[in-house]
């Protein structure tokens, strides 16, 4: 199912900006050397660590987006690892604070690279918050705003490859998703572009070196380069281990390839790190399934119906229930394999092989 990687363009927002190579202003370098400690809290899991950082920066710096971002950025991080919108009105509350930051620091006559670099970030983060939702419309139109503040710093700065990034990773996103967004007429291909843009931010940027790495792993992955993506985020896991994202982009990099045994070895992992982690709970399910070994139906039904007990949206409950109906199947009971399916319908409409299952019962399919 295409749908489990359907976010991943997405968490190229979901992490914050490193310092500009020469920064002559005290309260930029403070601000800048507060952000990377919290950046450095956030890509540890240790959130709390995070947000008392952000907070302050909030409180010392209420006129810059760096602190109201930062918590922004804490929050999707957390409910992405969840599968939830448990911290949603948190969200929407911080979002509104920074948008009087990032008005303020628009209608200064000129903006600092740092500054332009937070605020085009700042919009890219409510985009992706308004796709969580599968809100596109309003997605896109962030999306593009974002964008223009890019380009803007591009223009003022054009020796600040940072911008590339920004710049590069909607190019390449905007084409891989075009036929699902019909509102947006006549889009060209423009992928190998934007990869180039985001490899040229990692080789000659500073503020988001790391994370055009880390996403140049999530094109590596989309492009079917598996051995390249698995080098890639492993070479950032053996600096961040407890990083549950990275872990689970590897671990699906792995079931991409076929290789499910690697697979459950990879979320299982994730499960030693926080064994409520809904993800990995669901990915071990479906790594065990893939193995088509009886003796392995039972575990993956188990870990299923974990999944169903927590905090997930019901999209990802229509996933879980679609597969326990596969494994209904598999055991031959298709009354119960039909209820699943049907289940899975009920909690999402959209998914076809749900739909597929249900008329193949009793036909050999």
């Amino acid at each position: 199912m295409r749908s489990f990687f359907k976010f991943i363009p997405l968490l190229l927002f979901v992490a914050l900006p490193r310092p500009v190579q020469s920064i002559s202003d005290k309260r930029d370098k403070v601000i800048v050397d507060q952000l990377l400690k919290g950046q450095e809290y956030l890509l540890r899991r240790h959130y709390d660590d995070a947000l008392r950082i952000f907070a302050s920066l909030k409180k010392e710096f209420p006129n810059s987006p760096a602190g109201y971002f930062g918590e922004m950025a804490s929050f999707q991080i957390k409910m992405l690892e969840t599968e939830s919108f448990e911290l949603e009105e948190a969200f929407k509350v911080v979002s509104k604070q920074g948008e009087k930051a990032v008005a303020f620091v628009m209608q200064r006559y000129q903006p600092s690279a740092q500054e332009l670099m937070l605020a085009a970030s700042f919009y890219g983060l409510l985009g992706f918050a308004q796709a969580r939702h599968e809100r596109w419309i309003s997605a896109y139109f962030l999306g593009t705003k974002s964008q223009q503040i890019f380009r803007r710093l591009k223009r003022e700065y054009p020796n600040f490859h940072d911008a590339d990034f920004g710049i590069g990773m909607y190019l390449y996103w905007k084409s891989v998703f075009a036929d699902r967004l019909p509102f947006i007429p006549f889009i060209s291909d423009r992928r190998k572009e934007g990869e180039a843009l985001v490899q040229n931010a990692q080789n000659k940027g500073w503020m988001t070196r790391e994370l055009a790495g880390i996403n140049l792993g999530t094109i590596a992955l989309e492009e079917k380069r598996y051995p390249e993506a698995v080098k890639i985020f492993s070479d950032f896991l053996t600096q961040y281990p407890h990083n549950l994202l990275l872990r689970s982009f590897l671990g699906r990099t792995s079931l991409a390839m076929q290789q499910y045994k690697k697979a459950e070895e990879e979320f299982r992992k994730t499960l030693v790190v926080d064994a409520s982690y809904a993800k990995g709970i669901y990915f071990v399910a479906i790594s065990l399934l893939f193995q088509e070994k009886p003796a392995l139906l039972s575990e993956a039904e188990q870990h299923l119906r974990h999944f169903l007990e927590l905090r997930a949206t019901d999209e990802w409950k229509s996933f879980a229930h679609y597969w326990l109906g596969v494994i209904e199947e598999k055991r031959g009971d298709m009354g119960k394999a039909k209820d699943e399916y049907e289940r899975a319908l009920a909690l999402n409409p959209k998914l076809k092989q749900a739909t597929f299952r249900i008329r193949g019962l009793g036909g050999g399919l």
